[in-house]
């Protein structure tokens, strides 16, 4: 959604949690849609991520304790399981061909169904029409 608001944007995995980071101004973003955070600036420095991390937690739609911002906050400036999820990019073009795959196929079949529907219109007049 985001990129189709025309945003620089990737799905990034976090200790097993999926973000959004967007780049605006040539600067991150971190958007988490699970908890109702963000958007707020990916600090490149990990000590000023982790606090920003904690306060836009803090403020999350979900009630979320101290220890689980504390963990939310070292799931952020991890640097071991931290990354691009790019098979979820590939998988959103599958799935829009998919779609416009099923629009065709849902459209042959109306087209069809019209034809055979105005056939045995047209037969039935014409046996009217000899009776």
């Amino acid at each position: 959604m985001i990129r189709d608001s025309g945003f620089n944007a990737e799905v990034f995995g976090i200790g097993g949690h999926v973000v959004a980071r967007v780049l605006v101004d040539n600067m991150y973003y971190a958007v988490d849609p699970d908890y109702g955070v963000g958007p707020f600036l990916w600090h490149s420095e990990d000590r000023v991520l982790s606090d920003t991390v904690r306060e836009a937690y803090e403020h999350s739609d979900a009630a979320m304790t101290e220890s689980d911002r504390n963990n939310m906050s070292e799931w952020y400036i991890s640097k071991e399981d931290n990354g691009k999820y790019m098979y979820l990019d590939e998988r959103e073009k599958q799935q829009k061909l998919i779609f416009f795959q099923s629009d065709i196929v849902f459209f042959m079949f109306l087209i069809v169904g019209s034809v055979i529907v105005w056939s045995l219109y047209a037969f039935r007049s014409r046996c009217r029409k000899r009776a």
